[in-house]
């Protein structure tokens, strides 16, 4: 499956797991190698992403300051 956040695009493989109360999604490898957050001092939470050649990333909102 493609996934496009902003102008990055990458092909992501998902397995969804319906045998638990909640469905999990597991093999998110941008997580550890490509994404970073920030917490600011408000608490408000903001994600970036970046494409696996790094020349790319879309920051995004992740968490309000009134959460």
């Amino acid at each position: 499956m493609t996934v496009k956040i902003g102008d990055v695009k990458i092909d992501q493989n998902f397995f969804v797991e319906y045998e638990v109360s909640h469905s999990v999604i597991l093999g998110q490898p941008f997580i550890t190698l490509r994404m970073e957050t920030k917490v600011l001092n408000s608490g408000a939470a903001f994600a970036r992403i970046r494409s696996q050649s790094r020349g790319k990333s879309v920051q995004f909102l992740a968490m309000p300051a009134n959460h």
